[in-house]
């Protein structure tokens, strides 16, 4: 950023903004006050631009060493866009910036606010909300707003400027309150719109109900990053030509898992932190997660004496590990991967007594927080930075455990809600994974799917504003392929529809088997194209119906066999792929064996 030609379009701004307020008192008659007042603005907007990083654990860096446009959405029409300045947010309410822990709501906030100046619109005056202490409201933030940035003490004044909307206000992080005081300060907020109906402000949270609620904000989502904003990304952190042609095709080369982990720049930052301290691209989320911990710890134990963390518990790296193992499972176990504090010292004082530390809660929160980059503290809430990061540690934990049969009959049994950590199991613990879940799981709905049945009972409904296609066996099959069914069978039935049907935007497969109890088990995926069908989301729900009430759902709705004759050359995608889908069922079993005789004890005989 050129801060010479900020420095210049502030002067003008400021000039501008207090010879108006001249007209109301006499404070700035003084032109040492003046010049004075111009200073410090001048040094708290240039000082905005400035954060620390993973990268840079030594010293603050600019912003635009990195910066790069992110896209929002609204949250109600989801049409998506780039943000540059706040022009490029067409919004008839005051402006709401949500986003989950690593996106950047704080960077976009600075970018936004400085913009503000560059561009020659209004004074910005940014507020950290985190510094807002239990029981102060908005009139505290206003006059320490003014008082810090313009040296405007003056209630008279401050009243002017914000009647007359010659500043922008930009309040960041509002999920950093205190829990008690938001309804507070969202009145406070309302009530500013009524006593300044010309005053502009933009406040940015992570996902809160609090002020989602409330009907005076528009809200912005911050969108997952995409392959282009990924690239954009490492070539803003890395500056050597090589190194972003070595990262950006490491990313693109990856597996599907290592993409689905780089959705937030913070992501992103942490796989090019990896290559540049290690020179090598992690292939899979295990390597990711593997050398990230490792380097994390060195990173932190390397840096200059003024930032050196040292851990509070005196814990060495492999007991840290199992603690982050032990409270991954317990939260993947429950499925909350976000916790207040109160739930978070639970969490943390169960793992101390199962592991028998003798350290404090506070102590292991520290090094848990502040020496791992794991679990980030987001307001009032403790959350893990990305949720394959618990999957994958709760992997590691039952990888350790000495206990298989036991826990791989619970992932068994609850399939869908440990998949992700059962994916990473299937590449950590390969003999265990294979013996005690992933052939268990054949054997039980192998027959079902040999029998082909499904292929003949596989139907479409357009009857329904969401056209649905309905995939049913007729005997039992494991959440596992209902899964598989649900995820892949999209990815086809999208050829077929951009070529036949072109006017659906939007469609849903369902997967129905019998379960164990004679009702049949029901599991759809709500899909939505975007950019020529390229996009599914991953919207699942489960539930049960019965026999006679399947058959007249398929009556009531006109559903169609996608076998029929009329239908088949219509569908030739969809079903190539679920003719395929039986024969690679086939070959798995075959390797599922295969693994089972590599992995047996040998007698050591010769």
């Amino acid at each position: 950023m050129d801060l010479e030609s900020l420095s210049k379009v502030s002067d003008g701004l400021v000039d501008k903004l207090l010879k108006g307020a001249l007209e109301v008192s006499s404070f700035f008659k003084d032109a040492y006050k003046f010049n004075l007042a111009k200073e410090n603005y001048l040094d708290k907007i240039s000082q905005l631009q400035y954060v620390r990083t993973l990268n840079d654990f030594e010293e603050s860096v600019s912003l635009y060493e990195f910066y790069v446009p992110p896209h929002l959405a609204n949250a109600k029409e989801k049409k998506v866009f780039q943000v540059r300045n706040l022009e490029d947010i067409k919004a008839h309410r005051k402006i709401l910036i949500s986003g989950i822990v690593g996106q950047g709501k704080s960077v976009l906030m600075r970018h936004l606010a400085i913009s503000e100046v560059l561009e020659h619109n209004k004074i910005p005056l940014f507020y950290e909300l985190r510094y807002l202490q239990k029981g102060q409201n908005l009139e505290h933030v206003l006059k320490q707003l003014f008082s810090e940035w313009l040296n405007i003490k003056s209630q008279k004044l401050i009243e002017y400027v914000l009647l007359t909307g010659q500043v922008t206000l930009f309040f960041d992080g509002f999920d950093e309150i205190h829990i008690d005081d938001m309804p507070k300060i969202v009145l406070g907020l309302e009530g500013l719109l009524r006593k300044y109906p010309n005053l502009n402000f933009v406040v940015s949270s992570r996902p809160e109900n609090v002020i989602d609620s409330s009907t005076i904000f528009q809200n912005f989502q911050i969108q997952k990053l995409d392959f282009n904003a990924q690239k954009n990304i490492v070539n803003a952190l890395l500056k050597d030509k090589k190194m972003q042609v070595a990262v950006i095709s490491g990313i693109e080369s990856s597996n599907i898992e290592v993409k689905d982990a780089l959705i937030t720049p913070l992501m992103v930052n942490l796989f090019v932190f990896i290559y540049k301290h290690e020179k090598i691209i992690p292939e899979h989320v295990k390597d990711f997660y593997d050398r990230l911990f490792d380097l994390v710890l060195r990173k932190h134990d390397n840096t200059k004496i003024d930032f050196k963390r040292d851990r509070a518990t005196k814990l060495d790296n492999k007991s840290l590990r199992k603690i982050l193992q032990l409270i991954s499972y317990m939260c993947c176990k429950q499925q909350v991967f976000a916790f207040d504090e109160s739930v978070f010292r639970r969490l943390v004082e169960r793992a101390i007594q199962i592991n028998k530390l003798e350290c404090s809660v506070d102590d292991l929160i520290y090094d848990l927080t502040g020496v791992l980059c794991f679990i980030v503290r987001e307001g009032y809430l403790f959350a893990f930075i990305h949720k394959s990061i618990p999957e994958y540690f709760a992997a590691e934990f039952i990888r350790d455990k000495g206990e298989p049969e036991k826990l791989y009959h619970e992932i068994y049994i609850k399939y869908d809600q440990y998949e992700k950590v059962a994916e990473f199991l299937r590449v950590i613990d390969e003999y265990n994974y294979n013996h005690f879940l992933l052939n268990r799981i054949y054997e039980e709905s192998l027959s079902s799917i040999r029998s082909k049945d499904f292929l003949d009972c596989t139907y479409v409904s357009f009857v329904k504003e969401v056209p649905e296609l309905r995939i049913i066996f007729k005997d039992y099959v494991h959440d596992y392929f209902s899964n598989y069914l649900r995820n892949n069978t999209s990815r086809h039935l999208i050829v077929d529809i951009k070529k036949n049907y072109s006017n659906i935007k939007r469609f849903s497969v369902s997967v129905i088997s019998k379960a164990k109890n004679e009702e049949y088990e029901i599991a759809e995926q709500e899909g939505v194209f975007k950019d020529y069908f390229s996009s599914v989301s991953d919207n699942n729900i489960k539930g049960r119906i019965d026999g006679n009430a399947l058959e007249k759902h398929l009556q009531e709705f006109s559903f169609k066999k996608i076998r029929s004759a009329n239908m088949a050359g219509k569908f030739s995608n969809t079903l190539i792929f679920l003719n395929s889908f039986i024969s690679d069922v086939e070959k798995n079993y075959v390797e599922i064996h295969k693994v089972l005789n590599i992995h047996q004890v040998d007698d050591y005989s010769f």
